[in-house]
Order: C-alpha cells, then structure tokens, then sequence
C-alpha cells in the first residue's frame, strides 16, 4: 500500500512532523492491529517534542495502540514527564535506573567477557563519564577500544597511562560526534537505511 503523507515545511515544525507522523500510525493501525509504539530515551525529549508526544498519545488513545517508552530516572523533570505520560491508560513506561558504582564493575566484566577484575581507576574513569547509563557505559567502552585503551586481541588488557591522559569531552554533542566516528559497518549500514 501507499501511503499518502502530507507535506512537511522545509523548516523544522513540530506541529508538522507530529501530524504526519499521526497520519502514518492512522493508516498502520487500521492496516494492522493492534500495534505498538517505541520511544526511546525520552527523558532527552524537548518540550515541543514532549507537547507533540502527547498530542500524539491524545489523538491516538482510541485506537489499538499501545505506546512503550523509556526513560531514565534521575531528575526532576524525568518525574513529571513520567506523571504526566503514565496519567494515559494506553502508555506503558519504562523505568530506566542508573548503575551505581557498586555495581559498574560487573556489567564491563560481563561486556568485556573477562573473568578478572580491573583496577578501581578504570571504573571510577567509567562512573564519573557515564553516571552509571549502560548504553553511555557501552558507547565509551567501544571508544576505548577504538582508542586501544582497552585491546582485547589475544587477553585482555587496559593500557592504564593511555586511560589516565586519555581526555573525555563530557559535551554532549562531542561523545556523539565521537560515538559516530567508531560505527562498525553494519551500524553504518543501519544509519544509511
């Protein structure tokens, strides 16, 4: 089938972008039901996009949809994105916590595959530029790698000087950029889709 969408402004517009992407989960769900709906990380939402999300939810609330989000819980704003999101019947949230620095020493050994534990500086690095997300822990592991900090070809091991002189960009549009300049070919590959 095609699908017929309106025409989106050549300029950034919310409204928009919302109401096509409205038009697009009208015509799926009645192709299709019942469907669902991923958001991801909406705790980095803007308040247009989060206005948009719940015009979004709001016009959707009759259909066979069920919205499942993520979020993380560590700020003030995060909790009243949760109270007003769960308020909807078809929103299910998910609760995303934080590792503490109790317990980032396991998940890098269960990433890394390594039966062994690392230096306290290595973790304490790890913590202080990730506040315990795991996908920020991942995306720096994969930087460390890139970097040969972390070389696991034959064992593995931790270039310690390396990681001590090795200087994180905490801006977040800089860890970004760099994330992007390490993709694998089949990230890449997902991207240009």
């Amino acid at each position: 089938h095609k699908i017929e969408m309106p025409e989106l402004s050549s300029r950034f517009d919310h409204n928009s972008l919302f109401n096509a992407l409205l038009h697009f989960i009208t015509f799926i769900s009645e192709q299709y039901k019942p469907i669902i709906i991923f958001f991801d990380d909406i705790h980095y939402i803007d308040q247009d996009s989060f206005n948009g999300l719940l015009f979004l939810i709001e016009k959707i609330i009759d259909f066979r949809v069920m919205i499942i989000t993520t979020f993380l819980i560590d700020k003030k704003k995060n909790v009243q994105i949760s109270k007003k999101i769960s308020s909807y019947h078809s929103v299910h949230l998910i609760e995303l916590h934080p590792l503490s620095k109790d317990q980032i020493p396991k998940f890098i050994e269960k990433y890394l595959h390594c039966d062994e534990q690392l230096k306290d500086v290595f973790y304490e690095k790890v913590y202080n530029h990730t506040f315990g997300v795991p996908l920020m822990i991942i995306n720096l592991l994969k930087v460390f790698m890139h970097n040969g900090i972390i070389n696991q070809e034959s064992e593995l091991t931790i270039d310690y000087a390396a990681l001590a002189s090795y200087k994180l960009d905490n801006n977040f549009l800089a860890v970004i950029r760099n994330r992007l300049n390490i993709l694998d070919t089949q990230e890449r590959q997902v991207i240009e889709l």
